[in-house]
């Protein structure tokens, strides 16, 4: 199976992006550098699992 954003999907991609940015250093602010290092290592592996998972699941 193939997924294909449609033209107004595409147009989301800046905005998501923008607003990816202005909520990194606000979700981190509290944290204590050894947390945040927790946390971004979590989220990049959390973004990995769902990435893989969908590798997987259109390969079966």
């Amino acid at each position: 199976m193939v997924v294909s954003l449609t033209d107004e999907g595409r147009a989301l991609r800046r905005p998501i992006t923008d607003m990816g940015r202005t909520l990194e250093p606000i979700s981190v602010r509290d944290l204590t550098p050894e947390q945040t290092e927790a946390f971004t290592a979590s989220a990049y592996a959390i973004e990995r699992s769902v990435r893989d998972h969908g590798r997987r699941t259109a390969g079966e």
